[in-house]
């Protein structure tokens, strides 16, 4: 975890660490790998979920989100908590998606304001965070979709019985 001073200093949230993990510095010194990452994962999430945005009950007042919490350092989510959390606002990308969601928190007895991506926030009290949910519905419609048309079957011309066939008599 970074200081709470450093947290609060940064005033705004800002994008991911190269594990994919947000960070709490400013956006002035984010790195050229750092902002490369960061591309990398929203391109991964705009290719397996599509057009996607925050759901509304993540968006409330007071502590309606739970966000997933890790140490410096760790990049395994095995070892992060996830904590009660106060959403602050959207951030979204170049092309005004969204991408993250800036989350106050408290841990240590220190508030801290960062960054996390679907994969880290849950709406309080679900078992899934926003993007397993996202993957879930997108999953469901699929299943849900139109049967592809079946092709008609093609009968070999060897195959038809000609116009005097005897079998023809019983349909008439």
């Amino acid at each position: 975890m970074t200081g709470a001073a450093d947290a609060r200093d940064a005033g705004a949230c800002s994008p991911p660490r190269r594990d994919g993990a947000p960070s709490a510095v400013s956006t002035g010194d984010q790195s050229a790998a750092t902002a490369a990452q960061a591309d990398a994962w929203r391109a991964k999430l705009a290719e397996e979920l599509g057009e996607w945005s925050w759901p509304e009950r993540c968006l409330g007042r007071g502590y309606c989100i739970e966000v997933l919490v890790t140490e410096d350092g760790s990049t395994d989510a095995a070892q992060g908590r996830w904590v009660d959390a106060v959403p602050q606002q959207r951030v979204v990308d170049e092309a005004g998606r969204d991408a993250y969601l800036c989350a106050e928190y408290e841990w240590d007895s220190d508030t801290y304001r960062e960054d996390f991506g679907p994969e880290r926030v849950r709406p309080a009290g679900s078992l899934y965070s926003v993007y397993e949910q996202l993957r879930r519905q997108r999953a469901r419609e699929r299943g849900r979709a139109k049967p592809k048309p079946r092709p008609k079957p093609v009968v070999a011309p060897d195959k038809l019985l000609p116009q005097d066939h005897a079998g023809w008599q019983l349909f008439a």
